[in-house]
């Protein structure tokens, strides 16, 4: 009998990323699939499956350009508040 596919796996695909990023994304669905396929269905599987889906999220942001947000950290006195400053390549708000 053949083992239904996780839900989550359908958030591993990376065949429509750009290549720099598939590269990046692959060896988690390679891992997803793997660990789909070897460990019995279980709430420790999904949870397992969703954290490495995290962790794979944030190495394809680490990947992109797109992670040169810089936000200042401020603290305000109290009941003023200060400006969010970012540069996005000294785009808006720089």
């Amino acid at each position: 009998m053949k083992q239904e596919l996780h839900p989550l796996l359908k958030f591993f695909s990376y065949e429509h990323l750009p290549k720099k990023l598939q590269e990046v994304s692959r060896p988690y669905y390679i891992l997803a699939a793997k660990l789909d396929s070897e460990l019995p269905g279980s709430a420790e599987k999904t949870v397992a499956l969703r954290k490495l889906l995290e962790s794979k999220d944030c190495a394809v942001r680490a990947a992109t350009d797109q992670a040169k947000l810089l936000v200042n950290i401020q603290v305000a006195p109290p009941g003023e508040k200060l400006p969010m400053r970012y540069n996005a390549d000294a785009g808006v708000g720089a």
